[in-house]
Parts: C-alpha cells; sequence; structure tokens
C-alpha cells in the first residue's frame, strides 16, 4: 500500500493505492495523549483508500472478520 512512488513501490509486484495524511480524515492521539481532529484536505484520486480499507477488505475477502 503506497501513497506515492518510492524505491520500495517500484520493486513491488502489487502495489495498492493508499492515501497520504493530507488525504486522510479521522483523530490522532498525540504523544500527549491528546486527541486530534484530522480532516482532509484533499480528496483521494481514482482508487486511493486509507491502508486500513484495503487491508480489511484483503481480510474480509479472505474470511477473516472484525469486529470494529
Amino acid at each position: 500500500i503506497a501513497y506515492a512512488r518510492g524505491p520500495i513501490a517500484e520493486i513491488a509486484r502489487v502495489t495498492l493505492p493508499g492515501v497520504s495524511w493530507v488525504q486522510t480524515d479521522g483523530t490522532w492521539v498525540n504523544i500527549q495523549q491528546r486527541a486530534q481532529r484530522l480532516k482532509a484536505g484533499f480528496l483521494p484520486e481514482h482508487d486511493a483508500k486509507p491502508s486500513h480499507a484495503w487491508l480489511m477488505d484483503i481480510a474480509s475477502r479472505l474470511g477473516v472478520a472484525y469486529a470494529w
């Protein structure tokens, strides 16, 4: 899962289009244990998804169900 071309993405056989932090909505907890709201500055392009969405899709296709 990659959001930009780099040395690892270049040698990978398969690369799934991920999103960078500026394309992500969510909540982060910083080192001081404070929750911080993050709103996307740009919409994801084409089929790009957050890494957790790709992992959930792959898991569900393999028959693994998660409760969250």
